[in-house]
This record gives C-alpha cells, structure tokens and sequence, in this order.
C-alpha cells in the first residue's frame, strides 16, 4: 500500500475525504494534531521540535502549534483558552488520485490550513502561494510539465505578510486672516483736526505643528509547510519553492506643519494710518514614523527524492527586510505681516513670521526576520 493509499484510507475513516477540496470542521486539538501526524513524517519530528523550543514564545498560538506538530506538552488551561478562542476550526483537506495545478491558486492570509494527499502531483503552468497559511502537501509522485509557472517565479511560494503601514501624521491647522485695524473716523469732510488714529491690526497666530506619522506594524511570519513527495517522473521538470517571511510595514509620514497666520493690517487714519502686526511663525512638521520589523519565519520540512534528482528541486529563501521610516512632514508657510494704515503718513507693515522646521525622517526597523529554516529528508 503506498503512502497516498494509507493517508487517504485514515481520512476515508474519519470522513475527511471526497471527491475535490472539502472543508473540514475541527473541534479540538486531537483531531486537528491527527490529522498532521499523516502529513508530517516522523523524520521532521525532532527537527521541528529543536526548532519551536528556539522561536518559543508566550503566545497561545505557539503553544498548541508545537503541541499539535510534536505533541510537545501544554496544560490543560492553555487547551481550554485555546478552544475557546479558537475552535470549532475549519480546514482544507483534498484527497484523490491526481491533483493538478494549472491555474495561480493563492491562500490568503490566516485562510484554513490546506491539506493535499494524492497520488500524482501535477504542476502545469500553476503555482501555490500560501500567505501566513499553513500547508501540507503529500505526494507519491511529482510531475512539473514545461509550461512556466504562471505569473510567479516559482511552483510553490511559502510566504509571510507584510506588516501594515503607519498612519500619516495630521497636517498642522492653518488660520484665517488675522483682524485689521479700525478705521478712523473724519469730524468734517476734508478736515482731520480731533481724528483719532487708526487701530492696530491683529496679530497673526502661529500655525500648529504637524503631528508625527505612526509606527508600523511588524511583519507577519510564513505559517508551517511540510512537502513529502516520495518519487518524481522521469520527464519531470524543476520544482521551484520559494520562502519569505513577512517584511516590516513602511512608518508613517510626519504631518505638515500649519502656515502662519497674515498679520492683521493697520487701521486707515485722517491724518496717519496705524502700524500693520506682525505674520504668524509657521508650524514645524511632524516626524516620520518608525518602520516595522522583520518576522522571523516558520519551520519547513521537505522530504523529497535524493541522489540523482536533486537537482530536480531548487529552493530559495529570503530574508524579510526590515520596514523604511516614514517621511518627514515639511514645516509650513510663515504667514505674512499686515500692511500698515493709509492715512496722510502711512503706518509701517509688520514684520513677517518665520518658516517652520522640516520633521525628521522616521528610523528603519530594527530586525531583519530571517527565513524559516528548512529540513530536508532525501529519500532513496
């Protein structure tokens, strides 16, 4: 009986097969460890169980990841907080004799995890991305036929998500004209003698600062991946697989600053106008925001055919580069000064108000995430 027979005949038992994809509902973790225990071969066990006790961290996920893939032991209360957050639990199981990519297929980020039990692997011009999906492949036989892998670069593409943008500051507040002055009034027409002066302008207000752009968020890593394929054809091509974790979001850009408020100009007067304010300062710009980390990846396994047919799989994995700062808002505009009054001897204008300082950029994330680390079985 071969491996695709076996699986198939335990999923046919629990009745997780059928005809095309169906979607299963799991209630615990049993169920949900059972059904890796078929895709994950004992020769990945100790791999992966170095590897979660190097990226162990508090999060509840991480728990019953590597309780599910290595039975490492949790408490019951982890268990419980576990359902309760997160079951009933869907995923994807196909089991049949051929499974055929020809067309792009992409699981998008947190889908259901994607199970693939067959026969006869076949790649023809499609490929399979997962993004932050977990995915387990198992395959008697691989066939890649000639035609190119459809938009991307390579068959099957184990990746992480970008970490989210930061928010853009607020532009700082801009302001009207600033009051003018009173006029003066004329006792008699033609005569000034008893004029008051004109009245002062207001003056002009400076403008707000812009607020500063936010932190970004920090990349999401590739979920788990184990890929068992025990032969491949002999007019097989290369199997191109491909790795990244998720790279650190972009920080966000500083505000601008607010331009300065126009001086309030001078009152008109009979006999002399009075003196125009001064221009409001401009407000300064907000700073960038800090860019987003790099996340370190998840670990994969691949079992696939040694000796000759090495060569018949290539895989690259890339570092998730940390996110770039924000750019730095602009200081605004200084705001004019207000004419002086008109009168038989004109008032002076204000003085104008001075530019606001540019923000400063945002600093790059601080960790680069490196890729999952990968083990290989070579089988024959």
């Amino acid at each position: 009986m071969s491996d695709f027979e076996k699986v198939h005949q335990h999923l046919v038992d629990k009745g997780y097969a059928g005809s095309g994809v169906r979607t299963i509902t799991i209630n615990d973790c049993e169920e949900l460890q059972f059904i890796w225990s078929l895709f994950v071969g004992e020769t990945h066990h100790e791999f992966l169980g170095v590897e979660y006790n190097k990226i162990r961290t508090e999060s509840l996920v991480h728990y019953v990841t590597s309780h599910i893939q290595v039975n490492q032991p949790i408490s019951q209360k982890v268990k419980d907080e576990f359902h309760a957050n997160q079951f009933p639990f869907a995923v994807e199981v196909f089991s049949n004799e051929t499974y055929t990519l020809d067309t792009d297929l992409v699981k998008q980020p947190h889908s259901a995890p994607f199970f693939i039990n067959t026969k006869k692997l076949i790649i023809d011009g499609g490929s399979l991305t997962a993004l932050a999906t977990a995915i387990a492949i198992k395959a008697d036989v691989l066939q890649v036929t000639t035609k190119s892998s459809g938009s991307n670069p390579y068959h099957i593409g184990i990746l992480g998500v970008k970490g989210e943008d930061g928010v853009a500051g607020h532009d700082g507040e801009d302001y009207p004209h600033a009051a003018n002055g009173r006029n003066a009034g004329v006792p008699s027409p033609g005569i000034c003698t008893g004029a008051s002066s004109g009245g002062s302008g207001s003056s002009g207000v400076n403008g707000t600062s812009g607020s500063n752009g936010s932190k970004a968020g920090d990349g999401v890593p590739n979920f788990p991946c184990s890929i068992e394929i025990d032969g491949i054809s002999s007019d097989s091509n290369i199997l191109y697989f491909f790795t990244q974790s998720g790279l650190g979001g972009v920080g966000g850009v500083g505000g601008h600053g607010g331009t300065g408020q126009q001086g309030g100009m001078g009152g008109h007067g009979c006999s002399s106008g009075c003196e125009g304010t001064n221009g409001g300062h401009a407000g300064d710009g907000g700073d960038g925001g800090l860019g987003g980390d790099g996340a370190n990846g998840n670990p994969i396994t691949i079992s696939f055919p040694g000796g000759a047919n090495r060569n018949k799989l290539s895989v690259t994995s890339d570092s998730a580069l940390p996110g770039q700062g924000g750019a730095y808002g602009k200081g605004g505009a200084e705001g004019i000064g207000g004419h002086g009054g008109h009168g038989s001897s004109d008032g002076k204008s204000g003085s104008t108000g001075s530019f606001g300082s540019d923000g400063k950029k945002g600093a790059e994330g601080e960790r680069t995430g490196s890729a999952g680390n990968i083990n290989y079985n070579w089988i024959g």
